[in-house]
């Protein structure tokens, strides 16, 4: 990272409403050259698994007045001081050379900081009407970015209308049509911010009970309610005949128990699974349970992305272990990671199959990462949400039939890359040592976290026969993608798809054109227009790779071969 770029940073708290714009901000910067920081809280730092790798994540001390009893609210003003001391103490030697402010109470402390140095300074908002927190700065920075237009702002206070960063697909379908209500069956999915989620519990529940009888009975409701609303909300609709929770889950259960034992020949206690909001959120989830702040977690790198994410903005140390390289394959040199360990680490995370790279690991090498964690006493969270996606002739192996790892191993898996759900968030904590289920729920019932009902319905529809018959004839379909990607691919001089036993997700190596990481990128992005995941995202090894989404009709694929193909010419 050059240290002379001018640092932007970002003060942003809550959930998707003020991260989301915050997190297209930080990747814009980063692709200019700025260095960028994000100040959070905790509880926002649990929503930035999407930010890129090269934003750095920093906790300030927060509070709010909307939760907690008459003494948290009374300790409220000292730790927000508390907060922008600590942030006048960093602005004083990081000099930042613009503060953008994006709501909630996080972004107080350094709002406050730059107000105080005169920093350049302005916010964001994200809705149309500025919130508590926006509202107080509005007259007191140099611009206010507006996402909804027109936004009802203070007098004498002039917007910059920037649109919503991260949803330019809805502008494309803006003259789309709605369906009317009619007698057939709805769903009505309810979803809003702190602030959004609390409107909608006051309007949507009215509004849906005011409508005529014969469309009532013919709507289900899933609706998102903060903690002290779900109550009223539940009673109001239950009222009315609508009941939109999920309840007896054991259908769910069943379908996973069965999926597990048929393809996997896994046998699964359905009081042994837990749901949570996708599996980043599982390994998050897994980090705050079995580690403590400065604890390391071990991964063999290169390895997904958003693992490192979670595990930083948690404040534990990440362990990168770089796989070894065996012609086009990677292997795991476990002598090389035991001299690196420092008894410090307390967790592994492990991709299997593994992203990037599409190993499909052997029943030696998965004994081999339990004897390695054996040795240094380490936790297993074993991610295998790509599972069920290995190419023919492969066959995957679930860490859970590794003898002797039951007591360290908590299991992850999921429906959502398999059949394409991973807007619904859900995924499946499995645990079978009761130690180590009884810590994770602890955690799990402190948060509060429940099911995403439509996700629990969708599971289940898919985790059938049917769905089985659509896998394999998926995989037949994407062996044959990865076929002709490959065979394009590898006719260009010096670029090389690493085989793919499992995943969708190709790996590709760029080492041997001789250009560097930038003039890649430019090509694929700029003269290709294709859009992929840098391999220097995913960790230590991925410098020179791209990853490629070969989940696609195969049309898509013959074009972007030859895309690449004009735009590496001058090296064929």
């Amino acid at each position: 990272m050059n240290m002379r770029a001018p640092l932007l940073v970002i003060a942003a708290g809550g959930t998707g409403g003020h991260m989301f714009p915050a997190q297209a901000l930080a990747e814009t910067m980063l692709a200019r050259g700025w260095r960028v920081k994000l100040t959070t809280d905790t509880r926002g730092a649990r929503y930035t698994g999407g930010f890129p790798p090269g934003v750095e994540i920093e906790t300030m001390s927060s509070a709010t007045f909307a939760r907690g009893g008459a003494l948290a609210k009374a300790l409220v003003p000292l730790r927000i001081a508390g907060g922008v001391l600590k942030a006048l103490w960093k602005f004083t030697t990081d000099r930042p050379a613009v503060v953008v402010g994006f709501g909630g109470y996080p972004a107080i402390p350094a709002m406050a900081a730059a107000t105080l140095l005169r920093r350049p300074r302005m916010i964001h908002e994200q809705n149309g009407v500025l919130g508590r927190v926006n509202q107080v700065f509005a007259k007191r920075v140099n611009a206010v970015a507006c996402g909804t237009w027109p936004t009802s702002l203070p007098e004498g206070v002039q917007g910059i209308h920037t649109g919503n960063p991260v949803r330019g697909a809805v502008h494309d379908r803006a003259g789309a049509g709605y369906i009317a209500p009619g007698d057939y069956p709805m769903s009505l999915l309810v979803l809003g911010g702190s602030q959004g989620a609390r409107i909608l519990s006051d309007i949507v529940p009215q509004a849906v009970a005011a409508l005529p009888e014969h469309l009532l009975r013919h709507i289900r409701v899933a609706h998102q309610a903060r903690a002290e609303d779900q109550e009223r909300v539940a009673l109001y609709y239950a009222d009315h005949g609508i009941f939109g929770y999920f309840g007896d889950d054991s259908a769910y259960l069943d379908a996973i128990c069965w999926w597990m034992q048929t393809r996997h020949g896994w046998s699964v206690d359905a009081g042994h699974i837990f749901s949570t909001h996708g599996l980043v959120n599982g390994t998050g989830m897994c980090v705050e349970a079995f580690t403590d702040p400065g604890d390391g977690v071990v991964m063999f790198t290169p390895i997904y992305h958003a693992f490192f994410r979670v595990i930083r903005a948690a404040g534990r140390q990440v362990v990168e272990c770089p796989m070894a390289r065996d012609g086009d394959r990677y292997t795991l040199d476990f002598d090389a990671y035991d001299a690196m360990m420092t008894g410090n680490e307390k967790m592994l995370v492990l991709c299997s199959p593994h992203n990037p790279g599409g190993r499909v690991w052997t029943r030696e090498e998965l004994t081999g990462v339990l004897n390695f964690a054996k040795r240094h006493d380490l936790i297993i969270v074993s991610d295998e949400i790509h599972h069920d996606l290995v190419m023919p002739g492969e066959k995957h192996i679930p860490m859970a039939l590794i003898e002797g790892a039951a007591d360290r191993l908590v299991m992850m898996t999921a429906a959502t890359k398999t059949f394409n759900l991973a807007g619904m968030h859900t995924g499946n904590v499995i645990i079978s040592d009761p130690d180590l289920r009884l810590r994770f729920d602890a955690k799990m019932s402190a948060l509060g976290l429940s099911p995403n009902a439509f996700g629990k319905h969708m599971v289940t529809a898919a985790y059938t026969p049917e769905g089985a018959a659509w896998v394999d004839a998926l995989m037949e379909y994407i062996d044959g993608n990865r076929r002709i990607f490959d065979e394009g691919i590898n006719a260009i001089p010096g670029v090389r798809s690493m085989p793919l036993q499992g995943t969708y997700l190709a790996w590709v190596d760029f080492t041997d054109t001789g250009m560097d990481t930038t003039e890649v990128q430019r090509r694929i992005l700029k003269d290709a227009r294709i859009a992929v995941n840098q391999g220097d995202s995913f960790g230590a090894g991925g410098e020179s790779f791209q990853r490629f989404n070969l989940a696609t009709p195969r049309a898509r694929v013959e074009e972007a071969v030859a895309r690449m193909k004009d735009a590496f010419a001058d090296l064929q």
